[in-house]
């Protein structure tokens, strides 16, 4: 009746403030007894009053009837409730996919769930770390003081379900915390403990031997990240470790089963049935057939899918005006010139760091360069979209390297000039002229001398736009293996506009309108002073009068 369940929650609410009432005088009588000082007595006996008047996150331990399951169930049970959260980490989540034996062992023997209240800290600066944490749901305060970690002033980082993990270098290194963790709202964690995760990994050696390599890689970036390639690791973070960016660097036969794993999960059937079947299967066996040959990296990302990675390494060099220096056109297999704004850049190879990349780069295409660039700092950009070869979710890692020329250099400096090795080759200044004819010359570095013909260009879309990209300076650097192309300093929202549709078909028609040298000629350590000729850009174009040891620039 109603009179007999009112009488029961009455009863229900007096014997749960008595027992409150009873914790708290014990509190207050341990206090006194242990003579502490009024104000951290009226703080301990505060938090302890609010913590006792809400609810907290119901636990296993806290439901008896769970005891009254056999092993195998509760077992089932504890798996079943880990594997929602540990597969937010992809790499156990590829684990899982490799050896579900091993995945249920791990959550059973490694992963403990629990409660945390406001005001606790899940660890302190200085201390050694214990473990790995999953935030499951809730917020944490992660703050980094200058006398624990490498900061100027006090810092502080909300972090919540969304970053989804605190100090997992713990998992890979012996870590000591550069920060304090404290918990802001009543939240839930899962912590998963090294030495009982590496036992778990024990009789499964194909998961061990990936974790392993993963362990590896990892611990790699922990000890190489510092500034001005990244910035300092700490608890919440460390540079260069999303999980493409380090598959990128194991072997490739772990990348192939890591790639296997990932595919198998497109459809029930698995990877046999990529080679036909549907519309997409024709592109899918062709992304199979790149990972067997260790040509493709594909990665099982957070949300379970397959995910093809793209590692890319940016120059962004800024100059004294602050524009920055773009590849407005590169060369490409036949030694055609392709018209596309970008800013320079290079695929990164497998087992290669971001700071070996860029070198490759700038020697590549910029050699005049080469030990003249100072590095700022390095942004990561992510861009994720589906790719029309593959038809699978691609996602592009972009590392962004903001750059300076040492002490003021620029390209109009001595030894940025021609007249060095053979096989490097020069950056060439070219004058483009505007709409009307007007008088452009090509600059050779004192070597040739200048050559001044008359030319006009035809321009398409904005006038504006077009008229003040034909009034700068072009240079063109010629390299071994077609690595170099056309290059401009521009301002930011001009190479934007340079990617639309009406600044493509303006670029092209500037680029069409330079005619690249018919024969180059560079003095050499020994004397020598010639180079295999280059296809023209346009066949059309008006050549002027040849002059021996004079490159020759002609428009459209």
């Amino acid at each position: 009746t109603l009179i007999s369940s009112l009488s029961a929650t009455m009863v229900e609410v007096q014997v749960r403030n008595r027992d409150r009432h009873q914790k708290l005088s014990s509190l207050r009588r341990y206090l006194n007894e242990n003579c502490i000082n009024r104000e951290l007595a009226l703080k301990v006996q505060r938090q302890v009053a609010d913590r006792l008047a809400v609810k907290s996150v119901l636990q296993a331990k806290d439901v008896t009837a769970l005891e009254t399951l056999s092993l195998s169930l509760q077992q089932d049970l504890h798996t079943e409730i880990c594997k929602h959260h540990m597969s937010k980490h992809a790499m156990i989540r590829t684990w899982g996919v490799i050896d579900p034996t091993w995945f249920r062992k791990f959550c059973v023997s490694a992963v403990n769930i629990h409660a945390s209240r406001k005001g606790d800290e899940l660890f302190l600066a200085g201390s050694d770390a214990k473990g790995t944490h999953h935030i499951i749901s809730g917020l944490v305060a992660y703050t980094q003081e200058p006398e624990t970690s490498p900061v100027r002033d006090t810092e502080t980082t909300i972090v919540g379900d969304k970053l989804y993990w605190l100090c997992e270098s713990a998992l890979w290194s012996h870590w000591t915390h550069v920060g304090t963790a404290q918990v802001t709202t009543n939240c839930q964690c899962a912590f998963i403990d090294p030495d009982l995760f590496w036992e778990s990994l024990k009789k499964h050696m194909m998961v061990a031997g990936i974790a392993q390599e993963y362990c590896t890689c990892y611990h790699v970036r922990i000890v190489t990240a510092k500034p001005p390639e990244g910035a300092w690791p700490n608890d919440i973070w460390v540079p260069y470790t999303d999980q493409g960016d380090i598959v990128f660097s194991m072997s490739p036969e772990v990348q192939k089963q890591i790639g296997l794993a990932a595919l198998n999960m497109l459809q029930p059937s698995g990877v046999q049935n990529l080679v036909s079947g549907s519309s997409t299967a024709a592109s899918r066996a062709k992304l199979l057939q790149e990972v067997m040959d260790a040509k493709s990296v594909v990665i099982l990302n957070g949300k379970g899918r397959p995910e093809r990675v793209v590692s890319l390494v940016i120059l962004r060099l800024v100059g004294e005006e602050g524009d920055s220096l773009y590849q407005v056109a590169s060369v490409d297999e036949d030694g055609e010139l392709k018209v596309d704004c970008r800013l320079p850049g290079v695929k990164r190879t497998r087992d290669e760091l971001t700071s070996d990349a860029l070198m490759r780069l700038v020697k590549a295409k910029l050699p005049a360069f080469n030990d003249k660039i100072v590095i700022k700092n390095v942004e990561t950009k992510v861009e994720e979209k589906e790719s029309k070869d593959y038809a699978v979710h691609t996602t592009y890692l972009r590392k962004i390297c903001q750059a300076l020329l040492k002490g003021g250099a620029s390209l109009e400096d001595e030894e940025l000039k021609p007249g060095v090795e053979v096989h490097f080759g020069p950056l060439e200044e070219v004058n483009v002229p505007r709409r009307s004819l007007v008088n452009a010359h090509v600059h050779t570095g004192g070597l040739m001398g200048r050559k001044s013909v008359r030319g006009s260009l035809s321009t398409t879309g904005s006038w504006q736009n077009l008229s003040e990209l034909a009034s700068r300076k072009v240079y063109y650097s010629q390299q071994a293996g077609n690595e170099g192309g056309l290059f401009m300093w521009l301002p930011e929202i001009m190479a934007e506009w340079l990617t639309t549709p009406t600044g493509e078909q303006g670029l092209a028609r500037l680029v069409r309108s330079i005619e690249r040298p018919r024969q180059n000629f560079y003095s050499s350590q020994d004397g020598a002073s010639s180079m295999p000729s280059m296809p023209a850009l346009s066949q059309s174009a008006a050549v002027v009068d040849d002059c021996e040891n004079v490159k020759e620039c002609c428009f459209v």
